[in-house]
């Protein structure tokens, strides 16, 4: 039979009551601690990479945003071409602001200083090409602003200013110096030939005066023999073109008097200018009947004229003035002045323009019969003829620049800054407060700026809105520019709303000074008692203030928050 072993209590399983599990053996004890640094090591890899995933993700989110804000940049600059440096710059500050919100954003560490890495080597970079953009902006701005202004001085036929104006452009690296040069010569002897032709196209005038009522042929030539030797002596006229302008103004003078003297001689036999003076007013209101023009002294073609003029009477007044009808009545003022028709013609073609072909409005209408009988003052009629005259064809260059051809509007426009400019005029006439001098300069500058003041005419003491802020005129430049300031900061010096970087003119510290404007409104760029600059670094016209400083021997340097001319010791 078998012998039976007894079983130790030391060999028992551990759930077995009252045993004991056998010890570990050095073996096992490694064995599970090599597994645990196993588990940590798998464990620590899967988090390391999931860390590494996220910090890509936020990164390349990142960089997404910011290529995306760079692009928006740009197209905000293209779609707001005319919006200032300082706005521009504003814009840039905002987007860089949002580019560096977008970076503190990130969750990890390894996302965060990537991306401030990204911030440190590319925001330089973002900043010069924004500044770049910025650059190209305000390039096409001023060559727009160039083009414009060198029409304006062609007009005008200034030289002086054409030139200055492309020296400081060819100077600034906006203009190619040869073809600019090339160029000048070309508009240069225009100006010459206008002038010329100005010179000769003046005798006209002097020879009417001379000619006086009596039609006087003898002293028409004798002026105009005198005229063209002066002309001769100052250079204007060679001897041929002297020659030539003789035969062509004494033919003019034979003409001038033939029709002057058949013009009074029909008027005479057709009626007296007393007749038609006494219809003007009652004709209005439909007063003047058939009878009247049928038993009056008229002839037969006046009073079948005057018969058109009472059927239209019995109409309603036209409630606008169109640009023909502007054009027509204006003009019968104007040549009535000048002696170039009859008042009689003048009242005729005012008439038609009411009553016929019904192209003026009451207000028009009594306007144009107060000026002619109550007409301008000579040099206000010359210079107010004249800038009408530019008006008309300004509005017709400036669209032709903008459309590439004449716009539709270009009638209705000219119409709208001309009856701004008269209304003016004759407010300041009312007022005995007409400039002394610089009036044509000035009427000039007005109209020009009416064409970017969404048609307004503005003077000293106007303010106009723009960009949602309220600006005033306080004066105008020797350019014949408007000096601006905004509202909120007028009147306030170095320690309120003017801003040296800004547009703006601090126009406290000019009355401090005891500036005045002058006759034409113009005012100092500096305070004479201490040479600090008034105008803002962004206003309008600080590039012709800063080049006429430096023509001076002077720079410009900064102090504090203000700037101050000084004598430039290198240019010395």
């Amino acid at each position: 039979m078998a012998k039976i072993q007894l079983v130790q209590p030391t060999q028992v399983g551990s759930r077995r009551v009252g045993a004991v599990k056998p010890p570990l053996s050095l073996a096992d004890r490694s064995g599970q601690a090599a597994l645990g640094q196993a588990v940590a090591q798998v464990s620590g890899d899967i988090f390391r990479q999931m860390t590494a995933t996220k910090a890509a993700n936020e990164e390349a989110t990142f960089r997404g945003i910011g290529k995306s804000e760079i692009r928006g940049y740009g197209a905000f600059v293209e779609q707001n071409p005319n919006l200032s440096i300082e706005e521009l710059q504003k814009e840039q500050e905002a987007m860089m602001g949002r580019i560096k919100t977008a970076a503190g954003k990130a969750t990890t560490r390894l996302a965060r200083t990537a991306n401030e890495n990204w911030l440190a080597e590319r925001g330089p970079s973002i900043e010069r090409e924004s500044l770049d953009l910025m650059a190209a902006i305000k390039s096409n701005q001023e060559l727009a602003v160039y083009e414009i202004h060198q029409k304006t001085n062609m007009d005008n036929l200034d030289a002086g200013a054409y030139t200055k104006l492309k020296e400081r452009m060819v100077k600034e690296g906006l203009l190619n110096k040869e073809i600019a040069d090339a160029q000048e010569v070309r508009d240069l002897a225009i100006i010459d030939r206008a002038m010329d032709k100005i010179e000769v196209d003046n005798i006209k005038p002097l020879l009417i005066e001379s000619l006086g009522e009596e039609l006087d042929k003898q002293a028409g030539l004798a002026t105009l023999s005198s005229e063209l030797d002066r002309l001769k002596k100052e250079g204007v006229l060679t001897e041929a073109e002297a020659a030539e302008q003789d035969k062509v103004l004494g033919d003019w003078i034979d003409n001038f008097v033939a029709g002057r003297k058949k013009a009074v001689d029909n008027a005479a036999k057709l009626t007296t200018l007393e007749t038609y003076t006494g219809f003007l007013e009652p004709v209005t209101t439909g007063s003047v009947s058939f009878d009247d023009v049928e038993t009056s002294s008229m002839s037969k073609d006046d009073k079948e004229s005057w018969q058109k003029y009472i059927k239209g009477s019995y109409e309603d007044a036209p409630t606008e003035t169109i640009a023909k009808g502007f054009t027509d009545s204006t003009g019968a003022v104007f040549e009535a002045a000048s002696l170039e028709i009859s008042k009689k013609e003048a009242y005729d073609d005012i008439l038609t323009a009411r009553f016929v072909d019904r192209s003026i409005n009451e207000d028009q209408y009594n306007w144009a019969i107060d000026k002619i009988e109550n007409p301008y003052q000579k040099n206000i009629m010359a210079d107010l003829r004249s800038t009408m005259k530019n008006n008309t064809t300004s509005f017709r260059d400036f669209h032709s620049i903008l459309f590439r051809g004449e716009s539709p509007r270009d009638a209705a426009e000219s119409q709208k800054v001309n009856e701004a400019l008269v209304s003016w005029l004759d407010r300041l006439i009312e007022k005995d407060a007409v400039p002394l001098f610089d009036l044509k300069k000035k009427m000039f500058a007005m109209s020009s700026q009416f064409r970017v003041n969404n048609g307004t005419l503005v003077d000293i003491g106007d303010t106009v809105l723009r960009n949602g802020e309220e600006w005033e005129v306080i004066g105008f430049y020797e350019d014949g520019e408007p000096s601006w300031e905004r509202v909120e900061d007028s009147g306030i010096g170095n320690g309120g709303g003017f801003n040296p970087l800004g547009r703006g003119f601090d126009l406290e510290t000019f009355k401090e000074s005891g500036g005045v404007p002058d006759e034409t409104g113009h005012m100092g760029s500096f305070d004479p008692r201490t040479g600090m600059l008034l105008k803002g670094m962004n206003h309008p016209t600080i590039g012709l203030t800063l080049a006429e400083e430096k023509k001076l021997g002077n720079k410009v340097i900064k102090r504090g928050d203000r700037f101050f001319t000084v004598p430039d010791e290198k240019a010395k």
